[in-house]
């Protein structure tokens, strides 16, 4: 079973890391930054089974409406790095 926050890690690394100073650059990375960052904030007094585990989907929907919102298609077909973070996000081994 996938683990929300090495999910999200993952997903923000792709940002941080790989495309280094790409969100100083680019207001969509930016955006989407720190709408994971917000997101990941609001984690910190989640229960564990809500993070892995049977009630984990609750907060994967969240997350998945945050990429929904900032990432379209053509941003996927289109930006190495929205690609990366979708791709992280759809592999259903990523953190196993």
């Amino acid at each position: 079973m996938r683990h929300l926050i090495i999910v999200l890690n993952g997903m923000q690394e792709v940002l941080t890391v790989k495309y280094n100073g790409i969100i100083d650059s680019n207001e969509k990375a930016k955006s989407v930054h720190d709408a994971f960052a917000e997101f990941k904030s609001s984690l910190s007094h989640t229960a564990p089974e809500y993070l892995i585990g049977k009630y984990s989907g609750y907060n994967f929907n969240i997350l998945q409406n945050i990429v929904n919102n900032y990432i379209t298609q053509n941003d996927y077909d289109t930006i190495d790095w929205c690609r990366d973070i979708i791709d992280i996000f759809q592999d259903p081994n990523y953190s196993n």
